[in-house]
């Protein structure tokens, strides 16, 4: 059977009793009241707002809008494509940062900043993908953060004088870079925008969390499995945007045990792989 979806902790074991691969801490299990202040900021006139309608939606206010890794979380929902097919960037952003921002293509490969470089920049990526890399003391490199379209970069840094990773693109990126001194200004400026910012940085933060606990799995297959339960959305489907070999690297696997391991759970029944598709499949086979 597919493993079931369950509700703990980063550091309990699951409720139902099983290993810990479906313990997806983000999502919501039922509907929860909206919090006090969501009504005010409901009611709040944002800048440029004619009506004193909201740009946050409901479901960010009340706590009900799942967090989906790949495309549908908080950020990417407040946002839109242009007829390029790019991302737009969210439509809280007040327009005089906005009219600061640098649009830049970054190719496959190439590099954003350095670790250790002067903090200039925060980034809302358009398309593409980008990843934040530590090199360790044996020369291997950790992958700490992706971005996909819909994503920013380098919020963090907001809060540091120099970057701490590495930047580059995984594949053909553009992007738009927001001077760091001008978007922290905006941010202590306008309260609409920061309350909408740091919903967007909390819904960030659990994402985190839930890919941490997956990286603290021991076996491939319960990694592979957390990935496809918690971020696969209610099919338990993934596309990964690029190769196997980055999905391994996301995994913290080395790419010829994330190859086995899915031959192995396809051979068991357990998900279904086309190229770069994985579904997680309703039903072991024997089963009825």
């Amino acid at each position: 059977m597919r493993p079931p979806r369950t509700t703990c902790s980063a550091d309990s074991e699951p409720s139902n009793g099983s290993t810990p691969i479906a313990c997806c801490t983000w999502t919501p299990r039922r509907p929860v009241s909206p919090p006090a202040w969501s009504t005010a900021i409901s009611r709040s006139r944002p800048p440029g707002s004619s009506d004193g309608a909201s740009t946050v939606p409901d479901a960010v206010l009340h706590g009900t809008m799942p967090f989906n890794r790949f495309g549908n979380d908080i950020l990417t929902t407040m946002t839109t494509r242009d007829e390029a097919g790019l991302h737009s960037p969210p439509d809280y952003i007040p327009a005089d940062l906005l009219a600061q921002a640098t649009p830049l293509q970054l190719e496959r490969g190439e590099r954003l900043f350095s670790e250790g470089e002067p903090v200039r920049n925060l980034y809302f990526v358009q398309s593409g993908e980008l990843k934040a890399v530590r090199v360790q003391a044996d020369g291997t490199q950790t992958v700490m953060i992706r971005a996909h379209a819909g994503d920013y970069f380098a919020e963090s840094a907001m809060a540091v004088e120099r970057y701490i990773c590495h930047a580059m693109a995984v594949r053909k990126t553009r992007l738009l870079a927001f001077p760091a001194a001008a978007f922290r200004q905006a941010l202590m400026d306008d309260g609409h925008f920061s309350l909408a910012f740091s919903l967007g940085m909390a819904a960030h933060a659990r994402r985190q969390c839930s890919r941490q606990e997956r990286l603290r799995l021991k076996r491939a297959r319960d990694r592979i499995l957390h990935l496809l339960v918690c971020e696969g959305g209610p099919e338990g489907v993934i596309e990964w945007p690029t190769s196997l070999a980055e999905m391994a690297e996301e995994l913290g696997l080395e790419a010829e045990t994330l190859y086995r391991t899915l031959s192995e759970l396809e051979r068991e029944g357990i998900l279904a792989r086309d190229r770069r598709r994985l579904q997680l499949l309703d039903k072991a086979p024997g089963q009825s």
